[in-house]
């Protein structure tokens, strides 16, 4: 079914009553929206389009043990690039609802989908260090593997904390106390100025 994720607008009623969409809602400081925009198939295309909208600042970060800074962006453009691609691959389309990623101003990024978290914990998709035995979206998740977008080893949280870890930013934080959501937040760092 969510295989037309990947192609054309027109294709969406072949999912309907389902919803093919990604929305990215745009707060102030103070939580007060200020803009949004909705995105549809094809996603391979909607992504490159949602990021140019999200506010990634340059930032001026001090390491430990340096007197110099290091000029890093807000948002590491892989990190949330690999969290919307698993929104899109692993969104449970039956139940009717979008893709969102909510943009608060200099706070964080938080984005949701649909759908159990398959694994049941990121604990045990560090633990397990191999591929996921099931897939909600077969077809769509071979497609995305296939265009490089994902990838089938369960190394793309494991990685994610890697970057931010590296870049001494906080590490995304998944939420899953609500069953049927995913929530996955990114922070900028506190430290940079």
């Amino acid at each position: 079914m969510p295989s037309f994720c990947l192609g054309k607008q027109k294709s969406t009623h072949f999912l309907s009553p389902g919803v093919v969409q990604i929305t990215l809602v745009l707060k102030n400081k103070s939580s007060v929206d200020q803009d949004d925009r909705h995105f549809g198939p094809p996603f391979l295309l909607a992504v490159d389009e949602l990021f140019a909208n999200v506010r990634n600042l340059t930032l001026r970060h001090l390491p430990d043990g340096t007197l110099f800074p290091v000029e890093v962006s807000q948002y590491d453009p892989w990190v949330l690039r690999e969290i919307l691609h698993n929104c899109i691959a692993h969104q449970d389309y039956s139940m009717r609802g979008r893709i969102n990623v909510v943009e608060v101003e200099d706070e964080s990024i938080l984005f949701t989908n649909l759908g159990q978290f398959l694994p049941g914990s990121v604990e045990e998709v560090i633990r397990r260090d191999q591929p996921q035995e099931e897939y909600r979206n077969r077809f769509l998740v071979d497609t995305m593997v296939n265009l490089h977008m994902i990838d089938t080893m369960g190394s793309g949280i494991r990685r994610s904390f890697g970057i931010q870890r590296d870049r001494n930013f906080p590490k995304p934080t998944y939420d899953l106390s609500e069953p049927g959501r995913v929530k996955v937040r990114v922070n900028p760092s506190k430290r940079c100025h």
